[in-house]
């Protein structure tokens, strides 16, 4: 790693900040979790993105934990069912996408501008409010086992898994195929709900704004629960 790496980051994001017109503004929300503002008057649409330190990374000893449950929270609340979900989604023209990463979880919300109020009420609900539902999870599953038994089938995929696997064993980076494959067939409804209880926490959550809507409307809209509640146990980070 070359020694400067840190401060050439560091200037990279200062360099890329700028390039954005210095509209970005940072606040803590009142959950603990921070939001990322960045204003674009006159945008013709609005997407709210937040970033969780909730993937790879996290996932212990039972990896593809963090794959498992972005999959799970893309697909159902507890308010509302897999069917419900993508209802309000097509009514309201709403995009969801998500992503769990190596360092952390994407989750992203994306609509035509005016509709920031429900946007920012519909993530709150995706974090805070995820429905592990057996029979859902039964479905996740044989989807997330057999996109990893179709990997082995692609030679470029299992070269590139075997060389991280050579470069980082023994830690999340490096989980071999099979390893995941009989991570995901093992993994239970409990496993998901204690990996969101410990991960998905107010104080590991950001969410960043873009659009036309101002920052007063946009807090507004993110006032409330963000992310898990209650106790939990301190969380060891590597």
């Amino acid at each position: 790693t070359p020694k400067t790496f840190t401060q050439d980051v560091q200037a990279a994001a200062t360099s890329a900040s700028g390039a954005a017109g210095g509209s970005l503004a940072e606040v803590r929300l009142s959950s603990g979790a921070t939001l990322l503002f960045d204003a674009r008057p006159g945008a013709a649409v609005e997407s709210f993105s937040a970033a969780v330190m909730a993937g790879d990374r996290h996932d212990g000893a039972r990896a593809g934990t963090a794959e498992a449950v972005v999959a799970m929270v893309k697909r159902l609340t507890a308010r509302r069912g897999r069917t419900a979900l993508q209802e309000y989604l097509d009514q309201q023209g709403i995009t969801l996408s998500g992503d769990a990463r190596k360092d952390g979880t994407i989750l992203t919300l994306t609509a035509p501008a005016g509709k920031t109020a429900v946007v920012g009420a519909l993530l709150r609900e995706l974090l805070s409010e995820p429905a592990f539902v057996e029979e859902e999870w039964a479905v996740v599953k044989r989807m997330l086992v057999a996109n990893v038994a179709t990997g082995l089938d692609q030679p470029p995929a299992v070269a590139f898994n075997t060389l991280q696997a050579l470069v980082y064993p023994g830690t999340p980076y490096g989980t071999p195929f099979a390893a995941r494959q009989k991570s995901f067939e093992g993994m239970s409804t409990a496993d998901l709900t204690a990996f969101h209880r410990r991960c998905y926490r107010p104080e590991r959550i950001a969410v960043a704004y873009s659009g036309p809507a101002s920052k007063s409307s946009v807090e507004a809209a993110l006032q409330g629960n963000m992310g898990a509640s209650g106790a939990v146990s301190p969380l060891a980070e590597p």
